[in-house]
């Protein structure tokens, strides 16, 4: 997508958040990877933040693809990837985050929840 695609994507977004506000609901946008591409001197996710109206349009950072610039997935537990999550959250909490969701993406190596019981069980043990 072009930087006007992504400012096109951020009017539908303030005018569709704003309608959904009207009704007592809120409009939040999940990420993938490709809002992360280069956009001139930034990202299309800059973008996005520029041009959507706060209090309107909220973002629900999926940071398991923020750093997935090679446009594949590589799923794994919460704890055994890549992620610092020991870092991650406190600096999440700092700026204000104060609900999580953990997404685990396909392929599953073993039953699904088996997977949930492991993010779980290292969440927990995080101070």
């Amino acid at each position: 997508m072009s930087g006007d695609d992504w400012q096109r994507l951020a009017v539908q977004l303030n005018e569709k958040g704003a309608a959904l506000k009207r009704e007592g609901l809120e409009l939040a946008y999940h990420n993938h990877n490709v809002e992360f591409v280069r956009q001139g001197s930034g990202t299309a996710f800059d973008l996005l933040l520029a041009d959507t109206e706060p209090g309107v349009v909220w973002f629900e950072m999926d940071v398991g693809w923020v750093p997935n610039n090679a446009f594949r997935m590589d799923p794994a537990d919460v704890g055994s990837g890549t992620l610092d999550w020991k870092a991650i959250l406190p600096v999440g909490y700092e700026v204000g985050m104060r609900y999580y969701y953990v997404e685990q993406e396909p392929p599953f190596a073993e039953p699904r929840m088996d997977a949930a019981r492991r993010d779980y069980e290292y969440l927990a043990r995080l101070p």
